[in-house]
């Protein structure tokens, strides 16, 4: 048995097709770069930390230095934390597992 969450839906369809996409992601050559599947949007039950793209400064928000430096051992903390965050206030269900 599987489930792909607490919903309801009018048929199995949709299951299906999610199911499908979920394992045909595993089949090498079916994603475009292998390495997405290294680091997935919902990992270890924690949800995929933000992303921060340029420009530096947008709508006076600015990019977190770290992730401006280079220093990957800083970046991976910051965005497990980042991780960490955005699962409590999104998700706390998955915290408690």
């Amino acid at each position: 048995m599987f489930s792909i969450g607490d919903f309801i839906l009018t048929g199995g369809e949709l299951p299906s097709l999610t199911m499908a996409d979920a394992i045909s992601r595993n089949v090498q050559d079916v994603l475009g770069n292998a390495e997405s599947l290294d680091v997935e949007s919902y990992e270890d039950n924690l949800l995929e930390a933000p992303s921060f793209a340029k420009p530096e400064n947008f709508q006076n928000l600015s990019v977190v230095k770290e992730f401006l430096n280079g220093n990957h051992g800083k970046i991976a903390d910051l965005k497990n934390n980042l991780s960490i965050c955005k699962t409590k206030y999104f998700r706390p269900d998955l915290l408690k597992k």
